[in-house]
């Protein structure tokens, strides 16, 4: 049914006249709004005139809230259609449209490769940004957006419900997602207070016509983005510090990987923090236990894995992983405590206890320099790098069975004994020890030769430790080589 601009905005006047003004929103000004400023908002967000891109079959009005049914929009990337569009007290404020709710229900988008349906998709309290981006979709042109204002991108929350996807990959290969529902509120640009995500699946093949599935139960993350600015894009050191305030708790539950025969599964991913009497604030990481194991009959990579398995004396790779850090913001310096360590079960225990100061203040440099810097550079200059002070940094690994496994299993591949396969390896140890004496005191390569020979030679522990007499600023390291007074020791011990 086509409709013409002039005679739309009178029915949408005569429909706002006739309801109360009264209605509740999030933006306190709406109980003002007359009915010939919503049909402005709606014109500004191109849903005043039919057209070849965008059209309806009716449309209802009640107190800001319009109801489009058999509602379609055509783009040149594909065409959604819906039951119902419910679209939520539109506004034209200072900074451009906005609205209080976009409720698709009943959708279907359809696309060269394939198609998408749903029960329901919805955004609520939307920022400028995000309000602006569905207009330009509706008019087809491109959105005019300022990036330097995250609050811009905003939103109270985002929904959607029964997604099914079918399509075809670039390879021509099918491609089936399911979703059961996932959702996210009260994003500022910068922080998410609270996301949800329920019953993941997708299936494809890959190039061999092997199968791939994918499956995750239920992602659960609260409090995302804390209050350091810069944290997420602060590499190559402060990414790595897992800052206790870069969330609140996540979980991560049932994750099924199904390869071409390659296999891993994981129960359960869990972070928490907490924040202690003295206001440093702890983060804790726990996954119990992931799984690696192969099919050798379920495809190409499962048959390469399964074979590496064998050499290395293992059935299934069990993994297991343990951390906590704390942070003191009152020091801005964050530091691990007790258990952090990954583990492969009869493989090895790989601990590591770490001290860093000014993370928080070389992040945020860190960030503000990379907006700057010319494109491709990510590697911040050194008056940036000596913001972060490294205070004691220690990795210890510990052989538990591995290193007799792997030398067993090379020794009867080439026919050789054991003991001889360490002896071999123990010279390659040397030779690498040539190499890298231009790179390190000399004194500090002997002592890591030997340190490594012993390791390889019966197995033990093999501890690496940076721990300077005072903070150390990472700048001392930005020339690729290792200074002769920061404190390194490589030393090993032998086998409990």
């Amino acid at each position: 049914m086509a409709c013409t601009r002039t005679a739309l905005t009178v029915a949408v006047v005569a429909g706002l006249a006739a309801c109360s003004p009264d209605v509740d929103g999030a933006r306190s000004n709406q109980s003002a709004m007359s009915p010939e400023a919503y049909a402005t908002a709606l014109e500004a967000f191109g849903l005043t005139e039919q057209n070849d891109r965008v059209s309806w079959a009716a449309l209802d009005s009640e107190g800001g809230v319009f109801r489009f049914t058999e509602f379609t929009l055509t783009d040149e990337d594909g065409v959604l259609n819906v039951d119902t569009f419910t679209f939520e007290r539109p506004e034209l404020s200072d900074d451009g449209p906005v609205f209080d709710g976009l409720v698709f229900d009943g959708g279907q988008i359809s696309f060269d490769e394939g198609t998408a349906r749903f029960d329901r998709f919805s955004v609520t309290d939307a920022g400028p940004a995000v309000a602006e981006s569905f207009a330009a979709l509706v008019q087809g042109r491109d959105a005019i957006v300022d990036e330097d204002n995250p609050s811009d991108q905003g939103f109270g929350g985002f929904s959607v419900s029964n997604l099914q996807v079918d399509a075809t990959t670039e390879e021509g290969n099918p491609l089936t997602m399911s979703l059961v529902a996932m959702e996210a509120e009260r994003f500022d640009g910068e922080a998410l207070d609270r996301f949800r995500l329920d019953t993941l699946s997708l299936e494809t093949t890959n190039a061999n016509k092997d199968v791939v599935t994918v499956s995750l139960a239920a992602v659960e993350l609260d409090g995302f983005g804390g209050n350091i600015v810069g944290m997420a894009n602060a590499q190559p050191f402060a990414r790595g510090l897992n800052i206790g305030e870069a969330y609140e708790r996540f979980l991560v539950s049932e994750l099924l990987v199904n390869s071409a025969g390659l296999r891993v599964t994981m129960p359960e991913l869990r972070g928490d923090t907490s924040t202690r009497s003295d206001d440093a604030v702890a983060a804790t990481l726990s996954m119990p236990e992931l799984v690696i194991s192969a099919n050798p009959d379920g495809g190409a990579t499962g048959a390469q894995v399964a074979t590496g398995l064998n050499q290395a004396g293992f059935e299934a790779l069990h993994f297991s992983l343990q951390s906590t850090t704390v942070y003191d913001a009152a020091e801005d310096r964050v530091r691990t405590e007790g258990e952090n360590a990954l583990v492969l079960r009869d493989g090895f225990r790989l601990s590591v206890d770490q001290d860093f100061s000014g993370v928080a203040a070389y992040a945020e440099a860190y960030a503000d320099w990379l907006a700057k810097a010319p494109e491709g550079e990510t590697s911040p200059p050194a008056d940036v790098l000596a913001l972060l002070a490294l205070n004691r940094f220690v990795i210890e690994l510990e052989d538990e069975a591995l290193l007799d496994n792997l030398f067993a299993s090379m020794a009867a591949e080439r026919g050789m004994s054991p003991e001889a396969m360490r002896a071999q390896a123990s010279g390659l140890v040397a030779f690498a020890s040539l190499l890298a004496s231009d790179y390190a005191d000399r004194a500090l390569i002997q002592t890591a030769q030997g340190a490594l020979m012993g390791f390889v030679a019966s197995g033990g522990t093999l501890t690496i430790a940076v721990e300077p007499e005072g903070p150390l600023e990472m700048s001392r390291f930005s020339d690729g080589t290792l200074p002769s007074d920061v404190g390194v020791s490589i030393t090993h011990s032998p086998p409990r």
